[in-house]
C-alpha cells in the first residue's frame, strides 16, 4: 500500500535515567523544530538522558556522538537509496551504513558498528567493559536482530516462507521480545515470537511469568496484522511504555525496560512514501560488579540445599512465575489424593515435554486435581535437556531421555509415542490404563474423577477406542452441561486415557513406520476402525499453547483461545451408563424424533442473530442437514463444513467429534444436531422438501464475517511529525 506523507514521522527514544523517561523542556522542542526533514529517509529521533546539553560525555551521562556532532539529540536515518539495512546520522556529511554505539564513560571507549557486519559478526571480546551490557536493536520490513556484548540474534525475511492466502503476511513479522540476565547481560532462553495475528492477551501473561529486575528487549517487526488491543497498550503503558499507545499499523517500535523498573531506550518510527517505516536503537546498560548472580537471587530464601538449587535454577532460567518468586514462591508441594473407589490407581500418567515453563503450568493443575499420582508419572524427552532435568529435580519427578531423532517432525514425533508406551508397559506390569498428556494443556479440577468415571466402560466396553478430556466443539457458545458426557469419533489429544491393550496395538501399528502424517491423524483413521471415545459435553482440558507441530498462532487464536473447559470441582460427570452402545443409540433416536428442522434457506446458521434466535432454556432440540457426500469412514472436510463450523465459531480445521456422521451441540439448553447429508445413516430423517446447508456465497460471507470479528485491520494513522511528537511527550 502506497502511503502519502510529505515529512517523514519522528521516532521517539528515552534512554537510561535515574528517575524514568525525562520529558522534554522547551529548549528540546525548539532544537526539534529546528531540523530539516527530508521525505526520503525516515528518521529515528533519539533523547538522551543527560542532565544539560553541556554534559554529553559526563561520566553520568548516556549518550551518543556522531563524528563531530555533540548534542542531546541525534537523528539517526536510512539512506535515500531506500536500502533498509542502511543507516546514516542526520548529517549533510552522511556516513552510510554506521552507527556509533553509546558509552557511559568516554569518547575514547565507543565503538563504531557497522549494521551490516556487526550484527552477525560481533564478539565479546571486542566491548571495551565487561560490566557494561550494550545492546543494539534493529527492525524493518527485512530483518530483525540485536546485538550486545554476548548475544547475536537475527532473523531474516525468508521468501520462501509461506503466506497465510487470506491475510498476506508472513510469519517471520511480529513481535520478538528477548530477556537478558541483570547480573551477567547473557541473553535467558530462547527468544519469544508473537506472530502478527496472534492472540496478544498471551503478553500479558508471558509478562506476569518474568521475575522483576530482568532486561526485557521489544521489538516489533514490519507490522502487527490486527494492530495492538486497547488492553495491551493500556497494559505497557503502566508498565512505563511512552509510545505503545501509539502503534499503529505501518509502525514499528522497540522497547528495552527493566520489569518493575526504568526505560531504557524505546523508539517508534512510521512509514514514509518511499522507505517504509524501519527502527535502529542503542542503549547501554551497566551491571552490578561481583557476588555472582546465584548469590543476588531473593536472599530471604532459607539457606538449604533445594532452596539453593532453586536459586541455581531460577537465576539461569525464566517463565516460571511463582516457582521462582521472592515473597510468595510456590512450594511445590504435589501431593497425592485419593478418590474413593478409584478405578484408575494403577493407571500411569504419560508426558512428552519440552517447552519447561508451559510444562510448569500444566504441571500446577495437574497436582492440583484430585486423584493425582506422582508415583505412577512419567516425563519424557527426546535429547538430553539441562533446564527440564534440573526443574524435575526441583519437583521430584523422573526423567527418561528416548534418544529418538528424524529428520520429519512427525516421524519424530512418533518414534517417541512408541518408545514411551514400550517403556511403560515394560516398567509397570500392572498398569491396566496409560493416561496421556501434553505440556501445553492445562486440566480441570475434576479430570482425574471425570477420567475414573468413565474407565470402567473403557474396560468393558469393546465398541470403545478411548476416553478423551477434550472436546473440540465446547466452547462458551455451543456447551452447556458441565455433567454431560457423549460418544464420538475422536482424535486422542490433549489428555485422553486407553486400556493398556489398545496402547500395546497402537504401538506395535506404528512401530515401524515412517510417518507421512501426525500420529494421532494415523490412529484415527488407521488403528481406531470403527471404534469411539468417550469425551464430555464441556471439555476437561484446555490447548494453552500458542504453537506446536501442527498448530499455528492464528490456529491458536480463532480455534483454542476462544475454547472453555470446566471449572468447578463439583461438577462431576453423570449418566456415564447411558453411553454403553446400544443405550447410547437409543438416546440418539429419542432426540431426532422430536427434532424440529431449521430451514438453511430461511434461517442460516450464518446469519448474524442466529445464537440470539435459537438459544433457549428450554430442552428443546433443532437439527440442520450439511452437504456431506462419500465414505463415513473418511469423511474428514469439505467446504460446507468449514462453513458451518466457522459460522458457529467452532473448529473448523476438519470435522471432529462426529457420531456417525451426527454432530452434538449445544445453544443454552437446547440441543443443535448437525447431520452430514447423504453420508451419515441419519439423513434418512431428513424430510425430501428440506433444503440442505452449502457453502453458498451469502453463507461464505457469514462465515467470514464470523471468522474476522474482532480481527479488523487498523487504518494508517497519519498526521504530521510535530503532532506526533506532542501527543506522545504529553
Amino acid at each position: 500500500m502506497s502511503v502519502s506523507i510529505k515529512k517523514p514521522s519522528i521516532a521517539i527514544r528515552v534512554s537510561s535515567s535515574p528517575l524514568g523517561p525525562l520529558p522534554p523542556t522547551e529548549a528540546d522542542m525548539t532544537r526539534i523544530h529546528s531540523r530539516e526533514y527530508t521525505s526520503a529517509s525516515a528518521w529515528i529521533f533519539t533523547c538522551s538522558s543527560c542532565i544539560s546539553l553541556d554534559s554529553v560525555f559526563s561520566d553520568s551521562c548516556l549518550s551518543c556522538q556522531f563524528r563531530s556532532i555533540s548534542a542531546q539529540f541525534s537523528l539517526i536515518g536510512a539512506t535515500s537509496s531506500g536500502d533498509s539495512d542502511a543507516y546514516a546520522p542526520y548529517d549533510e556529511r552522511r556516513f552510510p551504513n554506521h552507527v556509533l554505539l553509546c558509552s557511559l564513560l568516554s569518547d575514547k571507549n565507543t565503538k563504531k558498528i557497522d549494521t551490516k557486519t556487526d550484527i552477525s559478526t560481533a564478539k565479546a571480546s571486542e566491548f571495551p567493559h565487561l560490566r557494561n551490557l550494550q545492546i543494539v536493536g534493529k527492525s524493518g520490513s527485512l530483518s530483525v536482530a540485536a546485538l550486545t556484548d554476548y548475544t547475536n540474534f537475527q532473523i531474516p525475511g525468508d521468501l520462501s516462507f509461506p503466506y497465510i492466502p487470506a491475510d498476506g503476511v508472513k510469519q517471520y513479522n511480529g513481535f520478538y521480545i528477548l530477556i537478558f540476565n541483570q547480573w551477567t547481560g547473557k541473553r535467558i532462553g530462547n527468544y519469544l515470537h508473537i506472530q502478527p495475528w496472534a492472540d496478544l492477551s498471551y503478553l500479558r501473561r508471558f509478562l506476569d511469568s518474568l521475575q522483576p529486575g530482568r532486561i526485557i528487549l521489544f521489538l516489533l517487526k514490519d507490522d502487527l496484522e490486527y494492530g495492538l488491543p486497547q488492553e495491551i497498550r493500556d497494559l505497557l503503558q503502566n508498565l512505563g511504555s511512552m509510545a505503545a499507545g501509539s502503534i499503529g499499523r505501518g509502525m514499528l517500535w522497540g522497547w528495552l525496560w527493566v520489569k518493575g523498573g526504568r526505560t531504557l531506550a524505546e523508539t517508534l518510527t512510521f512509514p514514509t512514501e518511499k522507505t517504509g517505516a524501519r527502527v535502529l536503537f542503542m542503549s547501554s546498560v551497566d551491571l552490578p560488579d561481583g557476588g555472582g548472580e546465584t548469590s543476588h537471587w531473593c536472599p530471604q530464601w532459607p539457606d538449604t540445599e533445594p532452596w539453593q538449587r532453586r536459586r541455581e535454577f531460577c537465576s539461569k532460567y525464566e517463565q516460571y512465575g511463582d516457582l521462582c518468586s521472592c515473597s510468595s514462591p510456590n512450594l511445590i508441594d504435589f501431593r497425592d489424593t485419593k478418590i474413593e473407589n478409584s478405578q484408575i490407581e494403577k493407571a500411569v500418567i504419560v508426558v512428552l515435554a519440552h517447552r519447561v515453563a508451559s510444562f510448569y503450568k500444566s504441571l500446577k493443575t495437574v497436582a492440583a486435581a484430585r486423584g493425582f499420582n506422582r508415583s505412577r508419572f512419567e516425563v519424557f524427552t527426546p535429547a538430553p535437556h539441562a533446564e527440564l532435568s534440573e526443574f524435575l529435580q526441583l519437583v521430584g519427578l523422573p526423567l527418561t531421555v528416548t534418544h529418538e531423532d528424524s529428520e520429519f517432525v512427525a516421524t519424530l514425533i512418533t518414534k517417541q509415542f512408541v518408545f514411551m508406551i514400550e517403556f511403560v508397559l515394560r516398567k509397570y506390569e500392572d498398569a491396566d490404563l496409560l493416561i496421556f498428556l501434553e505440556e501445553d494443556v492445562s486440566v480441570s479440577p475434576d479430570f482425574f474423577i471425570y477420567l475414573n468415571r468413565t474407565a470402567r466402560l473403557l474396560q468393558d466396553d469393546p465398541s470403545l477406542f478411548c476416553v478423551s478430556a477434550h472436546n473440540d466443539l465446547s466452547y462458551p457458545q455451543t456447551s452447556y452441561d458441565s455433567r454431560a458426557v457423549l460418544r464420538a469419533e475422536s482424535y486422542t489429544n490433549y489428555g485422553w486415557m486407553v486400556t493398556r491393550s489398545v496402547a500395546a496395538e497402537m504401538a506395535a501399528e506404528m512401530a515401524h513406520k515412517e510417518m507421512e502424517f501426525d500420529w494421532d491423524v494415523y490412529a484415527f483413521f488407521h488403528i481406531r476402525g470403527d471404534r469411539e471415545c468417550v469425551i464430555p459435553e464441556v471439555s476437561r482440558s484446555h490447548h494453552f499453547g500458542q504453537s506446536g507441530s501442527h498448530i499455528s498462532q492464528y490456529s491458536a487464536r480463532v480455534h483454542f483461545s476462544t475454547k472453555n473447559y470446566n471449572q468447578d470441582p463439583t461438577d462431576l460427570v453423570e449418566g456415564v451408563e447411558r453411553l454403553e452402545k446400544h443405550t447410547y443409540e437409543n438416546h440418539i433416536a429419542s432426540l431426532l424424533a422430536k427434532a424440529q428442522y431449521i430451514n438453511v434457506e430461511e434461517t442460516s446458521p450464518c446469519d448474524a442473530d442466529f445464537f440470539e434466535r435459537f438459544t433457549s432454556e428450554r430442552e428443546v432440540v433443532y437439527i440442520i442437514f450439511f452437504h456431506g457426500e462419500g465414505d463415513i469412514h473418511w469423511f474428514r472436510v469439505n467446504e460446507a463444513w468449514r462453513t458451518i463450523a466457522l459460522c458457529l465459531g467452532v473448529f473448523s480445521s476438519d470435522v471432529r467429534e462426529g457420531h456417525k456422521g451426527l454432530y452434538r451441540m449445544r445453544l443454552g439448553a437446547a440441543h443443535l444436531l448437525l447431520v452430514a447429508h447423504p453420508v451419515s445413516p441419519y439423513s434418512v430423517h431428513k424430510p425430501a422438501d428440506l433444503p440442505v446447508f452449502r457453502a453458498t456465497p451469502s453463507n461464505e460471507a457469514g462465515a467470514h464475517r464470523a471468522l474476522t470479528k474482532g480481527l479488523v485491520r487498523e487504518q494508517y494513522r497519519l498526521e504530521p511529525p510535530e503532532q506526533t511528537y506532542r501527543r506522545l511527550m504529553s
